[in-house]
């Protein structure tokens, strides 16, 4: 059985009887106006408590979780909580993985559509509880929907639908594929190989939530609407209907990509607002590692919040005589018959910049393109040392602006071909390396073959005595 969590019988019951009340007239007083700006009025929903993750079994190599979410009404006017229009919040789930310093998300959910808001007081806020499950949520008050109904399959409904930007979408929403299996259908999807601890040692793993509501989006108050927390995904056992424990507490206001830097003080973060129709924040992670050889690791996160233009390319620039090596690129996977293309974004590797990107909007509307409550990946490793530079993100969607860029830390430029040490002399030392990683890659592969070899040992020589 999967633990009722903050929802108790007593608010199940009353969520029913709500429902049940739809078809005969209004349940209860109407809601408040549709995004009320004006004279102060303030709309804010939020994450206050993932209390728990519930797994559900496996199909196809693929597992099944779902998130209880907890949210709380930050503002200072009625939200809308309607089941029968468009007029409440949808919730995104998403599943990350921090492994070797890391951080990638592993999995995504549908999107569950609220319906009714239980007025609970516990400690999200000042809230005056006055009964019932209700058709908007009050100022202070929190609503708790437990991980069993974050997973009802006909309650989900696809990102597409979704403006982030505005938080409009139609009324009554799509659901799921009927081929996909119903355990793992819409729900949130996780790989095998993602969580499977055999091939993941060392591994953490965490879930987000994340909340859009129309009032909320279309009032623009705060960026504020994604809580994300740690789960022992690591030491579970894969019991179909059961729950995994959760790992300290939930940290709230703040999506995972945040977390990566409260957590590796080495991961730099940048917040972008991207302005206009369309718009929305965008945050980027940049992560640079010395691989001990000569070379360093380069690793970037892009997450979108709430962008609807969304992401169509990533530019990093790279210094002056940088090779790179292992280039790579990170997504998470769409299911359960959504609309967007799957297809890993390009690698182009230029004089002065990597770019990875996507199939332009022009020729297809459904490409693969970085779109909200979503974070992508891209790296590569550089004979260089990291100087922080501005990286160029691309928009997807036509409008200005094209773009917005974002400080990374990214290749500086390279030292003189073989000297490894980068002590401005090629000698013993570099002649020393060389030789040590005889028939491997790495740094002091300099013609790029793949195996250090003759041909490299013939270039340091070439390049003896100072840079």
């Amino acid at each position: 059985m999967i633990p009722m969590g903050r929802m108790s019988g007593i608010a199940v019951l009353a969520c029913a009887l709500a429902a049940i009340s739809t078809a005969a007239g209004p349940r209860d007083a109407l809601p408040v106006a549709h995004a009320p700006t004006e004279g102060g009025a303030m709309p804010d929903v939020w994450v206050c408590y993932l209390p728990s993750t519930a797994y559900w079994g496996q199909a196809d190599g693929i597992h099944a979780f779902s998130i209880a979410t907890t949210s709380a009404n930050a503002g200072n006017v009625n939200l809308n909580w309607v089941d029968t229009n468009n007029q409440h919040p949808v919730i995104a789930q998403n599943m990350y993985r921090l492994k070797e310093g890391v951080l990638e998300q592993v999995g995504m959910s549908w999107l569950k559509h609220g319906f009714c808001a239980v007025q609970q007081n516990i400690g999200c806020g000042a809230c005056v509880v006055s009964g019932g499950c209700l058709s908007f949520l009050k100022p202070g008050c929190s609503d708790p929907y437990d991980a069993a109904l974050n997973a009802t399959t006909f309650r989900l409904g696809p990102r597409s639908e979704v403006n982030p930007t505005t938080g409009v979408f139609p009324f009554p929403h799509a659901v799921g594929d009927p081929g996909v299996p119903a355990v793992i259908r819409s729900r949130l999807q996780v790989r095998d190989e993602y969580v499977n601890p055999a091939q993941n040692e060392g591994a953490r793993w965490f879930v987000e939530g994340q909340y859009v509501h129309p009032q909320d989006a279309q009032a623009n108050v705060d960026n504020n609407n994604a809580s994300h927390r740690e789960f022992n995904i690591g030491g579970f056992s894969f019991t179909p209907n059961s729950s995994v424990s959760p790992i300290g507490t939930t940290i709230g206001m703040k999506a995972m990509i945040e977390g990566w830097a409260d957590i590796d003080p080495t991961v730099q973060v940048e917040h972008i607002e991207v302005s206009g129709e369309g718009g929305g924040r965008l945050i980027v992670a940049s992560r640079a590692s010395d691989n001990g050889d000569g070379t360093w690791h380069y690793e970037y996160a892009v997450y979108n919040m709430n962008a609807d233009r969304a992401a169509g390319s990533f530019s990093v620039p790279v210094g002056d005589g940088a090779n790179l090596s292992n280039v790579g690129f990170h997504d998470a996977e769409y299911h359960s018959g959504e609309l967007y293309d799957g297809a890993d974004w390009a690698a182009t590797e230029g004089d002065s910049a990597v770019t990875w990107s996507t199939t332009s909007f022009d020729i297809d509307p459904m490409a693969n393109a970085l779109r909200w409550s979503t974070m992508y990946n891209f790296r590569f490793d550089a004979n260089a040392a990291p100087v922080t530079t501005n990286a160029t993100i691309g928009l997807f969607k036509t409008g200005s602006p094209v773009g917005v860029t974002a400080a990374v830390q990214a290749p500086g430029e390279a030292p003189c071909a073989a000297d490894f040490n980068g002590d401005g002399i090629v000698d013993g030392a570099d002649l020393a390396t060389l030789l040590a990683l005889w028939g491997m890659g790495g740094a002091a592969d300099l013609d790029s073959s793949g195996a250090v070899d003759g041909a490299d040992l013939a270039q340091l020589l070439a390049n003896w005595g100072s840079c």
